[in-house]
């Protein structure tokens, strides 16, 4: 039985290499490091998560900061817009 009726069922990661596979670089031969961390640090040809994580921390930069700032300007605008048709009353914000 679930723990939760609306709760769904994780689906569990498979990630097979075969064992005489190519698609690994295997650098030098007459390295004496773990075979384990060799192969954790290497990405697989096939993996496609690896590659699309790779990918999204390449296209990550700071060049859309303009952009979101002229969301936020485009919003304001739109807001204030808003607020002119339905004639909403800024005095509520002033002290006597």
């Amino acid at each position: 039985m679930r723990k939760s009726l609306f709760k769904l069922q994780k689906n569990k990661q498979f990630n097979y290499t075969p064992r005489h596979y190519e698609g690994k670089p295997t650098g030098n031969p007459f390295d004496f490091d773990s075979a384990f961390r060799r192969d954790r640090e290497t990405i697989n040809d096939s993996d496609f998560r690896s590659h699309w994580k790779d990918a999204r921390d390449a296209s990550r930069n700071r060049k859309n900061r303009s952009f979101n700032t002229r969301v936020i300007i485009i919003a304001l605008i739109l807001l204030f817009v808003f607020f002119y048709i339905i004639d909403f009353d800024f005095s509520i914000f002033k002290r006597k």
